[in-house]
């Protein structure tokens, strides 16, 4: 029958008037947490329940802001790394189709090269052929020796020059910009 009556030092206060009490008290607390004169005398001495509900305060206030940072920085976070994939995927895309145009280029290029460096070694060839084929006229034989001696000479620089040319132009490839 007194399940809602609180017994107190001989006292019966109601279940109503207890919430009342406590909700003065609170608002008290929180008064006296923002108006330091409020607490004690002259704020100078603080009660002991005064003491605890200022720390109990204090603590729920740096946990809600120990809380907010933690969201924040997680928010932070999550936007640094939605922004470095969307950086990646554009690095990567677009180092994909330079590289497939960088190679489109080089092959289209050294096809070319191969093709003009075939007709001018059929032109230098035909002209060699029908050097040595003059050496016959010769008829002395250290001129003839000499003429021979020289268009060897003249077929390998030839030759050798067009290696040099086609690994001039390959390098290119394994050249980068230099910082």
């Amino acid at each position: 029958m007194m399940s809602d009556l609180e017994i107190k030092k001989g006292l019966v206060v109601s279940r109503n008037d207890v919430d009342e009490l406590s909700n003065t008290a609170l608002s008290s607390t929180n008064t006296a947490l923002l108006n330091p004169r409020s607490n004690g005398f002259l704020g100078l001495f603080p009660s002991e329940e005064q003491k605890l509900s200022k720390e109990h305060h204090l603590k729920e206030l740096e946990q809600g802001f120990h809380y907010r940072q933690d969201a924040l920085k997680l928010a932070i976070s999550t936007k640094l790394q939605s922004v470095e994939e969307m950086c990646n995927h554009v690095l990567v895309t677009g180092k994909g189709n330079i590289r497939r145009q960088r190679q489109e280029f080089f092959a289209t290029e050294r096809l070319a090269l191969e093709q003009k460096l075939d007709s001018i070694i059929d032109l230098f060839n035909n002209d060699i052929e029908k050097r040595y084929a003059k050496l016959d006229d010769i008829t002395h034989p250290k001129l003839r020796e000499l003429e021979e001696n020289r268009l060897d000479k003249k077929v390998q620089s030839f030759h050798d020059m067009i290696d040099q040319l086609i690994g001039e132009f390959t390098n290119i490839i394994n050249e980068g910009v230099k910082k």
